[in-house]
């Protein structure tokens, strides 16, 4: 008990404390488990996205080649991709990302696939900005804050392998027996901080992306008629039906999103209805991100979040879900040959994957294998098996056994006794578990002197970090007698640095203790010790991501908050940004894309960024832009097109030409060898409201180019004369604005 303090005022401090624990901060396993399977599902689904365009962003002989990208830095980020240029080097670097999704997927190995999963994403969206949109830094913090968190735990290859090295079954009874195929600490909570910053994190995307969405257009509800004209970004499907769509339908569909997004960060962070509110949370970011990732090319922005609300699933929906899913007429009867080791093998594997307990295991001296219930049958009483059971014939029993190395008969198997339970490295001696969620309980008695410490080390690090920066901005100067020759920032940085090691120690001091008096393993104890570091780092990221927004929002730039350098590179290394304004502070009302008018060797006039594969066919410039539904680019192009046409991207265009001089390689076509051309932003207004035919068409001239090969030149000129064809028409509209520069 504090000192000083009542037991009702003890009953106080602990139910707050339980209350804000079990709403902020605890996960359910299985919850972790499920948003393991679906991240990794989403990265390798983002990385095949990404395959057709591989060589063309990561390759010196792409749009961005890497010398260029680090003799020019699009940001001070930091890129493994950087050290990979040629295509088989990017072949290998594929089938690293691929292995390394594909056991965060299985849940191999999983701690160490986090943090690979993490760096690799934040490398591959860090290597070519010209094509980064919101999507990509979502796509980041969802890998960085799930780094932290043990997706491995529950659902995972590594969970399975540790239940069978840790629980030798030898009979029928120890198959039935239930009650130790788990790990008891498997069953228990997972409580972190990142869970509560998980909560503001998403509260933040939607909150902000609201309050900056002060356009007329969001207001009045016309919002979502102007976005769905956005041919760059719309799928064909929507080009198609966006003009037979009823005006009260659009309106509705605008005060939708914008009800939606202003109602989430109330459900995310409010105290009251915890169950319910998480539920309507899950439901509107479901809702929400499938109708923008089946409706527009945003790249892994819509996936990314739909993978985020994973983690709001709670124990109560986990209940509900095998309540609904347990079925009785899903219980199924297996018979196995004690004597065969390989059917003995999947007994123990089977018992493992029904977690609803719907099979029985029989022996039978008999049987042929496994018999009583097909392997459909088997696979439809596993969770979610029902809409699996129709494959179960394709998995290769056969061959799965011949690779284990099964096939023979052990006639000892029966006979041989039982292996007990052994206790994993995380169980503990009688279940005295230090970590945060017995953290109250554990520093009773130190609980005033550990938030005074805790205050202590965080008013250090900001002492250290800002103070400085804030002495500059209110013009405070300490009087020389008191520093000496030493400058403002020498002490301030010290006295910061001092504060934050003192509270640190009286930090951690409780901690130590307690984990050194408590029973358990050495290795253990180093895990706990391990699991308090992990916390501060997130606490120290999290800090970062507040700073960085207070610096990056729209609402927040008034308050000139400073942006120290240490700060700043842990936001800024791996793209951990945090502008949330997506059609922000108005809808876009215009569209566009490049247009490049290229003349070949042959005389022919074709633009090099319509090749169409296979076959290798070059089309002629397209100017008509009104009249297209859809350019049926995917994000990468639609971005890529949209950001070269800014003068901030001009030192970029020399690659974008050497790109298209590169063109014969692509297409294997000499006579497609680029002589000189033109690129122009052909662009337009989006309809009015009540209309369904864009306005303001117009051409710009971005740049001209020519080949600095005299023999590409040379040869133009002996097949053409020197003369160029005709030009391509350009159509004429009367509300089109002036064509030209």
């Amino acid at each position: 008990m504090a000192d000083g303090a009542t037991d009702e005022e003890q009953v106080d401090v602990t139910s707050w404390w339980e209350d804000f624990r079990d709403y902020y901060l605890t996960f359910d396993r299985r919850t972790l488990g499920l948003a393991r399977l679906c991240i990794g599902f989403f990265l390798l689904f983002d990385l095949f996205r990404r395959t057709p365009d591989w060589f063309r962003m990561f390759a010196d002989d792409g749009v961005l080649p890497t010398h260029y990208n680090l003799w020019r830095p699009q940001s001070s980020g930091w890129s493994l991709f950087n050290a990979f240029s040629t295509h088989g080097e990017l072949i290998a670097l594929w089938l690293l990302g691929f292995a390394i999704f594909f056991c965060v997927l299985i849940g191999y190995k999983t701690r160490v696939a986090q943090v690979l999963a993490a760096v690799f994403v934040a490398s591959m969206n860090g290597r070519v900005l010209l094509i980064e949109n919101g999507g990509y830094v979502v796509h980041n913090l969802l890998m960085l804050w799930t780094a932290f968190l043990p997706l491995g735990d529950r659902f995972s290859l590594d969970a399975l392998l540790a239940s069978m090295r840790h629980q030798t079954e030898r009979n029928a009874d120890d198959l039935n027996d239930r009650l130790t195929d788990v790990a008891h600490w498997r069953l228990l909570p997972h409580v972190s901080l990142v869970g509560f910053v998980i909560l503001v994190q998403l509260a933040a995307i939607y909150g902000f992306n609201v309050v900056h969405k002060t356009g007329r257009a969001w207001h009045d509800g016309t919002a979502v008629h102007y976005v769905l004209y956005v041919d760059r970004m719309v799928t064909p499907l929507i080009g198609l039906i966006r003009e037979h769509c009823p005006e009260v339908v659009l309106l509705a569909m605008t005060n939708f999103v914008m009800g939606m997004e202003a109602g989430l960060p109330v459900a995310l962070l409010s105290p009251l209805a915890r169950v319910w509110a998480k539920r309507i949370a899950l439901v509107f970011v479901l809702m929400l991100h499938i109708s923008f990732g089946s409706t527009f090319v945003l790249g892994p922005f819509a996936w990314a979040l739909c993978c985020f609300s994973i983690l709001l699933i709670g124990t109560e929906d986990w209940e509900l879900a095998i309540g609904t899913m347990t079925r009785e007429h899903r219980r199924q009867t297996v018979r196995y040959n004690p004597t065969s080791e390989a059917a003995f093998f999947w007994c123990r594997l089977i018992k493992r994957l029904d977690r609803f307990e719907l099979i029985t295991f029989e022996a039978d001296p008999n049987a042929r294998g496994l018999e009583g219930a097909s392997k459909m049958d088997i696979v439809r009483a596993f969770p979610f098996g029902p809409p699996l059971a129709p494959f179960a014939y394709l998995v290769p029993v056969m061959l799965i056994e011949r690779l284990i190395g099964f096939g023979k008969r052990n006639a000892n198997l029966e006979r041989s006794p039982a292996i007990g339970y052994q206790p994993e490295v995380r169980d503990d001696d009688d279940d005295s578990i230090v970590d945060a969620y017995s953290v109250i309980d554990l520093l009773d008695g130190h609980l005033e002197r550990w938030y005074l410490a805790i205050a202590a080390t965080m008013a250090g690090a900001i002492a250290a970090i800002y103070g400085t920066a804030v002495l500059k901005r209110f013009g405070v100067n300490v009087h020389e007698s008191l520093i000496g020759s030493h400058s403002h920032e020498q002490v301030v940085f010290a006295g910061g640095i001092v504060t934050f090691a003192v509270g640190l120690i009286f930090a951690l001091k409780p901690l130590v203790k307690l984990n050194y008096v408590t029973p358990a393993r050495p290795i253990r104890k180093w895990m706990r010790v391990c699991g308090w570091f992990r916390e501060f780092a997130v606490l120290a990221l999290f800090c970062a991501a507040i700073n960085q927004a207070l610096v990056e929002l729209w609402v927040a730039r008034p308050l000139r908050a400073p942006h120290p350098t240490p700060v700043r590179l842990l936001s800024h290394k791996f793209r951990y940004l945090q502008g949330w304004f997506m059609f922000s502070p108005i809808p876009v009302m215009n569209d566009g894309t490049i247009v490049v008018d290229a003349i070949t060797v042959d005389g022919r006039r074709v633009d090099p960024f319509t090749v169409e594969f296979p076959p290798y066919q070059l089309r002629e410039p397209f100017y008509d832009l009104p009249s297209v539904k859809s350019f049926q680019y995917n994000q990468i192009w639609s971005d890529y097109f949209n950001r070269m046409h800014m003068p901030a991207n001009t030192a970029f265009r020399k690659p974008m030409k050497e790109y298209m001089f590169r063109l014969p390689e692509r297409t294997g076509n000499p006579n497609d060898t680029i002589v000189k051309g033109v690129v122009y932003w052909v662009h337009d207004m989006n309809p009015r409201w009540g209309h369904t035919d864009s306005y303001g068409y117009g051409r710009k001239e971005l740049f001209k180019f020519t080949n600095p090969d005299s023999a590409a030149t040379k040869r133009w000129r002996a097949l053409t004369g020197g003369v160029d064809p005709p030009e391509i028409p350009i159509p004429h509209y009367p509300n089109a604005a002036k064509t030209g520069t």
